[in-house]
């Protein structure tokens, strides 16, 4: 029976590892600063805080703006949400300072996490910066 259970490890591990990665079809994301940006497959909306709506009633996170994306710039990004959302590493027990938060909504179910600073979200936020930018 042991050998058995040996020759059907490596099968076991092998088809826990090949993962059928399939995006979700739309990402909302709140950065440290109450930012808003909504993440579908074709475009990237982005709603800034106003200066009357910031927690200094100073900061303003600029003009509203809408970015066309393409297929590889939705995975790119997907990819990181879904790192962001099921890496415990990235995610904080309550809302603080510097703190953001990412969720996604899976089959009328919403997975809601805050995420702490870390490599992976200064990554992410990159990529939404960039593409907003051009």
């Amino acid at each position: 029976m042991k050998f058995v259970y040996f020759l059907l490890l490596p099968l076991l591990i092998a088809g826990c590892q090949s993962t059928n990665y399939k995006p979700a079809d739309m990402y909302f994301y709140l950065d440290q600063n109450n930012n808003s940006y909504t993440i579908s497959p074709t475009k990237i909306k982005y709603n800034p805080v106003s200066a009357k709506n910031s927690s200094s009633g100073v900061y303003s996170g600029g003009r509203n703006a809408t970015v066309t994306i393409t297929t590889e710039q939705f995975n790119s990004i997907a990819q990181l949400a879904e790192e962001l959302l099921q890496n415990k590493e990235h995610h904080a027990t309550k809302r603080e300072m510097l703190t953001a938060v990412l969720s996604v909504e899976l089959d009328s179910l919403v997975i809601k996490k805050i995420l702490k600073k870390s490599k992976t979200r200064t990554e992410f936020e990159t990529s939404l910066q960039q593409i907003l930018n051009k």
